[in-house]
Formats: C-alpha cells, structure tokens, sequence
C-alpha cells in the first residue's frame, strides 16, 4: 500500500508542477504554426494549442489560456512528450491517452508522465478536463491535413 500512496503522491507532484510552472507556456505564432482554440462553457477551461512542424514532425508545442491544475498540467506534460516526434508517433500515443483516460488497456511506457492522470477516472468530472489536450491535438492534426491537401 505504501508503494501505491508514494506513486499517487508523486503523480499529484507532478500535476501541481506542470500546473504551477508550466514549460510550454506562450505561443511562438511562427508561420509553420497550428493554433486550435479550445473551451468549455461548463468551466474555466479556455486554451490555444498551438504546434509548430517541420514536414510530419512537431518541433514546438505550446499554449496560452487559463484552466484547472488537470486540465493545465495535461497539456504541459502532452506538449513535452511530443516535440520532436512525427504525427503518426503522436496519433499512437493520443490513442493510448484516450484508452487510458476510458479505463481501457493502453501502453503505459508509451505515455511516460501523461499516466500521471490515470487516477483521474476517479473523478468522471474531471475526465474532460484531462481530455482537451486530447481533442486539440485531434483537430490541429485536421488542420494540417486541409492545409496539406490545399498546396
């Protein structure tokens, strides 16, 4: 039990971090930028995601709003996992992200720090929260498809 509460305490540090010090904090708005901007009526949750690429490889995400500590630290921590790695690589782990947050079977080493937000199916409320990175990250890859078959 006392492994179990010193892992849950160190995924709360982790959230409380991300959250109090983000590091992919403000937008660069370069011209080989996606920016998404995403909210809940429901809530304070209120971001741009922004994702800067070279070709099919993310080189810089970040984000501008305000939100929750689960909601703020969830982008933070997606945002640090996924620069540098090529859209397909991230779809894999945002499908992971997804199961995970559904209670369904995901790749835990694939998510690194993002399993930080396992225990948030605790708390169905929150879930959402968890999830804007999520759906961002879903409809900026939209974009750069239209944007791609539009050249």
């Amino acid at each position: 039990m006392t492994s179990l509460n010193n892992e849950n305490e160190h995924y709360r540090k982790l959230i409380v971090s991300h959250y109090s010090n983000p590091i992919s904090k403000g937008l660069l708005k370069t011209k080989d930028s996606l920016v998404f901007h995403h909210n809940r009526n429901a809530c304070v949750d209120d971001f741009y995601i922004e994702l800067t690429f070279d070709q099919d490889t993310v080189v810089n995400a970040r984000f501008e709003g305000i939100g929750c500590a689960i909601s703020t630290s969830s982008i933070d921590i997606f945002n640090a996992l996924i620069i540098s790695q090529k859209v397909n690589q991230i779809k894999v782990i945002n499908n992971n992200y997804q199961a995970m947050l559904q209670g369904k079977s995901y790749q835990e080493k694939l998510l690194k720090d993002l399993v930080a937000f396992k225990n948030v199916l605790k708390q169905p409320n929150r879930i959402k929260c968890a999830l804007i990175i999520s759906e961002a990250i879903t409809e900026i890859f939209l974009m750069k498809n239209k944007v791609k078959n539009n050249e």
